[in-house]
């Protein structure tokens, strides 16, 4: 039914759209080895934004997991397929200019909805994650420099629990001759499982997390309508953490370069296919163990801007 209700949703709003906005399209095959070897493919629908009236987005995340070699179910099937999905509507409430910042306030309505399929029947088939959420999202920017506050007061339906998440985001950008770069800076706050902000009693030795995320990319225009692009991710999980259950990925670093053919239709409106891969080194501590794991990725898909 979830999914029924979600292609609908889908449908419908970018039949009011016009597909004004942008959007990304792309496959990913994952090799991996270390902890949870296997392939993986995943396909992502839809990652974008689409205008619905002048203050008033939809942002749609869409992705279709397809498993190679994966850990069993109850029933000794292997993990198949899987959705991995966000949608948000997001209200300009608003937005002015005092000297050179830029303030805006997008009250913001949010839902995430995961779930795994498995081989041989439906009795194995769960949903892993079904989150509403509400922030208030403030933003400004000083000169080229961008700043958000993204403060989220979530419930979570799979574990009958509530939470608030706090991001605290960085977006810079700049050119050196021919050369052009972004840097986006994300710290991830987790606050939940305390009955004063209404937690359960099984969550509460989760009631803190704090992870760093930072991705930084160059782009260089090479001949034709061929650039090239690459990115560098760092993400740094449990810098601070109240909980020492099971095993978590503490570090995660990667290298992605791609080769982008940009088709430009006016000044605003472009379609952009790319190719390339990604290589990713993971260290996973736990209490009685340690472990590396590393994955390589083959990196297919198209963007589309489109203005109307």
């Amino acid at each position: 039914m979830k999914r029924v209700v979600l292609g609908a949703l889908l449908a419908v709003t970018l039949a009011n759209s016009a597909f004004a906005g942008s959007f990304t399209h792309e496959v990913n095959y994952k090799s991996r080895e270390g902890n949870g070897d296997g392939e993986k493919v995943e396909w992502t629908l839809l990652k974008g934004k689409f205008g619905l009236t002048d203050n008033i987005d939809f942002m749609a995340d869409i992705d279709r997991d397809y498993y190679g070699d994966q850990k069993k179910g109850s029933t000794g099937s292997e993990k198949e397929a899987g959705w991995d999905t966000n949608f948000e509507l997001q209200f300009k409430t608003i937005g002015f200019d005092f000297g050179d910042k830029h303030f805006d306030l997008t009250p913001t309505l949010g839902m995430e909805w995961d779930a795994i399929e498995f081989e041989g029947g439906e009795e194995d088939d769960y949903t892993t994650k079904e989150n509403y959420y509400f922030s208030p999202r403030f933003a400004f920017t000083i000169g080229d420099v961008w700043f958000g506050i993204d403060p989220r007061f979530t419930s979570d339906n799979i574990n009958k629990d509530t939470y608030l998440e706090l991001r605290n985001q960085v977006d810079y950008s700049f050119a050196l001759g021919e050369f052009k770069f972004n840097n986006w800076l994300e710290l991830y706050h987790f606050i939940g499982g305390d009955e004063s902000f209404g937690g359960t009693e099984e969550s509460q030795g989760d009631s803190y997390v704090l992870d760093v995320e930072n991705y930084f990319s160059v782009e260089r225009d090479l001949f034709g309508n061929f650039s090239f692009w690459m990115e560098f991710g760092t993400e740094i999980y449990g810098i601070a953490n109240d909980s020492d259950e099971g095993a978590e990925e503490d570090g995660v670093i990667y290298l992605e370069p791609r080769i982008n053919y940009n088709i430009n239709f006016g000044e605003e409106n472009s379609f952009v296919p790319y190719a390339g891969f990604k290589y990713t080194q993971a260290d996973i501590t736990g209490a009685d163990e340690y472990e590396d794991d590393n994955w390589t990725e083959a990196v297919v898909g198209f963007k589309v801007n489109v203005v109307m």
